[in-house]
């Protein structure tokens, strides 16, 4: 077995090329195959949406905290925040230096805030009065904190990271009377 291990550190092309010309991969499945997929909706009952998302053997929760900002003059909609922490685990994969991991978890976050950004409209998460337009300055619009915990990394953590988010923010719920949402959210200003 430590072969094995050594010759896919030395040799990691020559390695994979040896699964490819058999049409399959290192953990066994097809080239067309895909990993097993579960999602667990609203697993932290403390946060207003959250969700577990594993995919083979990558494991990813996300949880969606709610603020409140005020607007700028500029300002028009709400925001939306995503990070991602893979902590130690994301040193030992891809036998990569922990600067690159770290790149690499920041480029799979901006992508997951991107993709997030273009689907949500944030123009609705402004709170306005019945009957009042949407117009720059003034008021205040929701923030959303959506954080991405990597808890295993067997590889696909961009699938698994959207897929979590994805979840989490389908089962956001919004306070019905901002006095339910605490003094530390609704006090927050980001203008």
């Amino acid at each position: 077995m430590q072969e094995a291990e050594a010759f896919k550190r030395l040799y990691p092309e020559e390695y994979l090329d040896r699964f490819l010309v058999k049409d399959i991969r290192p953990d066994g499945r097809g080239l067309r195959s895909t990993r097993e997929i579960s999602v667990h909706a609203s697993p932290l009952s403390s946060a207003p949406g959250s969700a577990v998302v594993r995919m083979g053997n990558t494991t990813v929760i996300t949880s969606v905290e709610l603020g409140l900002f005020d607007l700028g003059e500029e300002s028009v909609a709400g925001r939306l925040e995503h990070e991602l922490d893979v902590g130690p685990l994301g040193t030992t994969h891809n036998n990569g230096s922990i600067a690159r991991n770290r790149q690499q978890t920041s480029a799979v976050s901006g992508r997951v805030r991107q993709i997030l950004c273009r689907s949500i409209d944030l123009g609705s998460l402004k709170l306005s009065e019945p009957g009042e337009e949407a117009s720059p300055g003034g008021g205040k619009a929701w923030a959303l904190h959506v954080k991405s915990v990597c808890l295993s990394l067997d590889g696909c953590l961009f699938d698994a990271t959207l897929a979590s988010a994805v979840a989490a923010l389908a089962t956001l719920r919004f306070p019905r009377r901002l006095e339910q949402l605490g003094e530390d959210a609704a006090g927050e200003d980001g203008g």
